[in-house]
């Protein structure tokens, strides 16, 4: 069995009332107003526009250099880790900080912004789908 966090469905999780609001109040992005994009609060442009980490180190998390081209880049380690091993076994860090990012964890972080911290969890989870 996988260490997942939280097994729940999220139709069990949002109940039947969220998931009315969400059809009735389309979602709009929260960095520009635009229309959302696949029912989250970001529109098609800021969703091309995330910084995601592609190329991460497997036990800190930091960005590496993209894979050179024909070379499978799944599993690295950065020379910082090579040298002294961190305790963690394994990190993933979904985003690097860079636009339009570090526009949305401020608004959770230091205004309480709800609709932001729900839109980072989605992003997040999305992210993390394929990291074993």
């Amino acid at each position: 069995m996988p260490d997942a966090v939280n097994l729940t469905p999220s139709f069990r999780v949002d109940g039947l009332g969220a998931r009315l609001a969400r059809r009735i109040w389309r979602p709009r992005c929260l960095l520009c107003g635009e229309a959302g994009h696949l029912g989250l609060d970001l529109c098609s442009a800021c969703v091309e526009a995330l910084p995601w980490n592609r190329s991460a180190c497997d036990r800190c998390g930091l960005p590496l250099p993209p894979a050179p081209e024909g070379v499978d880049g799944t599993s690295a380690t950065c020379g910082a880790c090579l040298r002294r091993p961190p305790p963690q076994r394994r990190c993933v860090a979904v985003f690097r900080y860079a636009p339009p990012l570090d526009r949305l964890l401020p608004r959770l972080k230091f205004h309480a912004d709800l609709a932001a911290g729900r839109l980072l969890a989605q992003l997040t989870a999305a992210g993390c789908e394929g990291a074993d």
